[in-house]
């Protein structure tokens, strides 16, 4: 098995990165970590992190010269699915070829009940950060329940706008509940 081999869509790719530019705001050297797990390609560094739908195989996280990926970014190869592959110590991004280091994905475990509800996987936010519920294998549940959320949140907001309730209500009225779910 490979130690690192993900496609990811260029377009995805870069506009995770892209992102993350736009939020780090250091001159400092730093990394940008990629973590594979459970379909998603995780971008990680030090002004947040983005996922990006993948296929692949990882149990290594690779890190990268930051200000260098952020470039990098602009120019990707033009191919999509472009294949990252960890290749000789270096990160093979289609044709090219980074110097990058690695080490042991670890699991993060987090704790959930036997039979967790929509609701325990969305107060997940306000305890784990999302590399966390990524890394716990969460992840999949966590957006199911976030797509369940908005979709209730739109469903109250037709039953109760007559009665003068607005979708701000309902939504303050549900992050207070995730909240205190949270605090449990």
């Amino acid at each position: 098995m490979m130690d690192f081999s993900v496609n990811v869509d260029r377009k995805k790719f870069a506009s995770a990165l892209l992102s993350l530019k736009k939020i780090t705001k250091t001159k400092k050297p730093f990394e940008i970590i990629l973590s594979y797990h459970d379909g998603f390609l995780l971008v990680q560094g030090i002004g947040g992190s983005m996922e990006v739908p993948a296929e692949g195989k990882a149990i290594l996280d690779v890190h990268l010269p930051g200000l260098a990926m952020f470039k990098l970014a602009e120019v990707l190869p033009e191919v999509s699915p472009l294949t990252l592959e960890l290749a000789g110590g270096k990160l093979r991004l289609g044709s090219l070829l980074l110097p990058c280091t690695t080490e042991q994905r670890k699991p993060f475990l987090i704790q959930m009940p036997v039979h967790p509800r929509e609701g325990d996987f969305l107060s997940l936010r306000y305890r784990h950060s999302m590399n966390e519920i990524t890394r716990s294998g969460y992840v999949k549940q966590f957006l199911a329940a976030e797509k369940y959320r908005e979709l209730s949140i739109k469903k109250a907001v037709q039953l109760l706008e007559p009665l003068g309730v607005k979708a701000s209500d309902i939504t303050s009225l549900v992050e207070h509940c995730l909240k205190k779910n949270a605090e449990m």
